[in-house]
């Protein structure tokens, strides 16, 4: 059990193209969220939820809280969970992500901590919603922010961070289910 590092789970989206919210998706008989919850319990003892709809996760026990700023995507979740964690390393992961496994989880948390981000490298992208963040992040989220730049991938520029090769993953991961998440109707039926 990870005590060193928080884990956060961003469910503040819109739900603009699945046109219903992501987190109570159903896999196996059980919400997304709930799959969520209990692949990261396995590995922190710390975990929290960024909604903007806090009353729909009570039933899950799960410190949660609201969009610091508001109406700008998984970035402002992602500053949000790092304001709120008592954690200087934080582990992001979205509520659309029900794949995530526990073994890639760790091999991201279990990384040398010398860097700002770590962040995984699947397909030729960086995955940077599913990644550890260190408090240092937050002077550069908050002026990107403020500037309209709402792109996780784009701010990474700003900070050190150590890219978890592809290899790697594939080891654990090979087909990369830990990092799909369900944007549409169609990829839910697909992946149900």
């Amino acid at each position: 059990m990870i005590k060193d590092i928080t884990a956060i789970i961003l469910a503040g989206g819109k739900n603009a193209r699945m046109g219903q919210d992501k987190s109570f998706l159903e896999f196996s008989g059980k919400p997304a969220i709930e799959i969520i919850i209990n692949t990261l319990k396995l590995t922190f003892a710390e975990l929290m939820i960024i909604t903007n709809s806090q009353q729909s996760y009570l039933k899950y026990k799960v410190e949660t809280h609201s969009d610091l700023i508001t109406d700008r995507g998984p970035l402002a979740g992602i500053y949000t969970g790092l304001s709120y964690s008592n954690s200087d390393f934080n582990f992001f992961t979205t509520c659309d992500a029900p794949f995530l496994s526990k073994e890639i989880i760790e091999h991201i948390a279990g990384k040398d901590k010398d860097y700002d981000a770590i962040v995984p490298e699947f397909n030729g992208r960086l995955q940077p919603l599913c990644a550890l963040y260190s408090k240092a992040c937050l002077p550069a989220i908050k002026a990107a922010l403020s500037k309209g730049e709402l792109k996780a991938q784009d701010v990474l520029s700003h900070f050190k961070v150590k890219k978890v090769p592809e290899e790697e993953l594939k080891e654990i991961d090979r087909e990369g289910k830990s990092f799909l998440n369900i944007n549409t109707p169609s990829e839910y039926e697909q992946f149900k």
